[in-house]
């Protein structure tokens, strides 16, 4: 197998080929498989990509409670990364919103965030990044 003959060094291309497989598996309709495929996946480079086909695959072989588990994780990691992004554009616009005081342009990021990402506004505050 083709998986066989790639270093341990190649984590990236390794995961790939995995992908690659666990989709033909899906298509050959052996979702168990898939399935199986995908979790490694996930435990080892997960992407939204894998976890997607994963519920997709849990959906087929009528595994609802791992469909809700992976349902669930599928929100919090795309909600995580979403306000890892948001989070990075505010730091990055903050200081460039008023040239002459840079703490109102941050004063004023963190007061449009405070309705609807109050968590992410309150990060502001933080200067480990």
């Amino acid at each position: 197998m083709a998986l066989d003959q790639i270093p341990n060094t190649s984590k990236e291309i390794r995961f790939n080929i995995k992908k690659n497989i666990g989709s033909a598996q899906i298509k050959l309709g052996h979702y168990q498989d898939a399935a199986t495929t995908f979790e490694d996946i996930m435990e080892g480079n997960p992407d939204f990509q894998s976890g997607f086909n994963l519920i997709i695959c849990y959906y087929a072989i009528g595994e609802h409670e791992k469909m809700r588990r992976g349902l669930k994780a599928e929100i919090r990691e795309r909600q995580k990364k979403a306000s890892e992004f948001i989070l990075t554009a505010a730091k990055l616009c903050a200081p460039a919103l008023d040239k002459k005081d840079w703490l109102a342009g941050y004063n004023w990021v963190i007061d449009a965030m405070k309705a609807d990402h109050e968590p992410i506004a309150s990060e502001m505050y933080d200067d480990d990044d």
